[in-house]
């Protein structure tokens, strides 16, 4: 999707109590805190990550949100340059400064800007969000809220309202 097209990252997701990470290419990703309760839930099918090529920052080091890559490919746009990085089994595209020297065979480190990443359910591709949702009874005037990682039907007698974070398909 756009050009160049979104990179699309297998995730691990994985819990230690209240903190929720994605391993993905040997770093450990730390998701904007709207996606905890979503992500949870997502434990044994793992997520896959949709990032445009100007979301990844290259790194000097290695660093634990970071994943090593090595370049294949070094695209000089003129206004900036397009790599093609090998992450394990996994291509990549990043944008970077026209200015910097990339090598094909050099070993860099990617950071995914966390608030970029659009999170997908492996099985369906459908992009995963948490949403708000209140429900109001018409017929009653009673209202709750409720947090929820799919929107709730519509059925007769009830508006339902959804406020949330991220996109959905």
């Amino acid at each position: 999707i756009g050009n160049p097209p979104m990179n699309f990252l297998r995730g691990a997701v994985q819990v230690d109590g209240n903190k929720v990470s994605v391993q993905a290419g040997g770093a450990s990703i730390q998701p904007h805190a709207s996606m905890a309760g979503v992500l949870k839930q997502k434990i044994s099918s793992g997520v896959r990550m949709g990032i445009r090529a100007e979301n990844i920052e290259v790194v000097s080091n290695a660093q634990k949100d970071a994943m090593k890559g090595k370049v294949l490919v070094v695209e000089p746009l003129g206004s900036h340059n397009m790599l093609t990085v090998m992450v394990g089994d996994q291509r990549v595209k990043v944008n970077f400064h026209a200015d910097s020297v990339f090598q094909p065979d050099q070993t860099i480190w990617l950071r995914l800007v966390s608030e970029k990443i659009r999170w997908l359910d492996v099985e369906s591709g459908m992009a995963l969000a948490e949403w708000q949702i209140l429900v109001c009874s018409t017929w009653r005037g009673l209202c709750s809220e409720k947090t929820t990682p799919a929107p709730l039907p519509n059925r007769d007698h009830t508006n339902i309202h959804i406020s949330g974070t991220g996109t959905q398909r």
